[in-house]
């Protein structure tokens, strides 16, 4: 199985940063949060649950600061998400990244469960 590549980079104008992959539905997130950083990073995680990856991170000149592995060994969904989604700051950031979960499952034929948070 091939392993997913992943790159976050900042912004350049400042205004959090930008994931990058070839994984992803659309190609490229944005995240604009004080932390966008570690939720791209966590985003990327979860995303590549069954696969090998690598998220690399990228300062405004273009050097790697960060490398991630993650091996993709897949866990119960309702569990997965339940940890991440708790790991969010805002209510606005938890129902983003959970329409993206319950989206993605969709794709793959997954139905997920609701969410172990109230």
């Amino acid at each position: 199985m091939p392993k997913h590549v992943y790159e976050v980079r900042p912004r350049k104008d400042h205004r959090g940063a930008t994931l990058i992959s070839d994984a992803l539905p659309f190609g490229a997130l944005w995240y604009g949060e004080p932390n966008a950083i570690s939720t791209a990073i966590n985003y990327a995680k979860f995303y590549s649950r069954s696969h090998d990856a690598v998220i690399r991170v990228y300062d405004l000149t273009g050097n790697v600061i960060d490398t991630h592995e993650h091996t993709g060994d897949f866990k119960d969904w309702q569990v997965l998400r339940s940890c991440f989604l708790a790991s969010l700051k805002s209510r606005q950031d938890y129902l983003k990244i959970n329409k993206d979960m319950e989206d993605a499952a969709k794709s793959n034929g997954i139905t997920l469960p609701p969410p172990l948070l109230p």
